[in-house]
């Protein structure tokens, strides 16, 4: 465990910088969320998939939020 001195010289400006990156891919990361789901979710959702890919969809799918519940 560092000491008490090695922590006051720590240079925290790459963990502010690190901090900040990580800030932004989240940032990312969550819009391409709300994206896919007013994009593809919520369409499948509101049945606007038509034929048999649309009745197909929802049962292939593994993931959770692509599932009527």
């Amino acid at each position: 465990m560092p000491g008490f001195n090695a922590l006051l010289q720590l240079e925290a400006a790459g963990l502010e910088t690190f901090a900040d990156e990580w800030a932004r891919v989240h940032r990312k990361l969550k819009d391409t969320r709300t994206g896919f789901h007013a994009d593809v979710v919520k369409p499948l959702h509101e049945d606007h998939w038509q034929g048999k890919g649309g009745r197909a969809a929802p049962r292939t799918s593994s993931r959770r939020h692509c599932r009527k519940e």
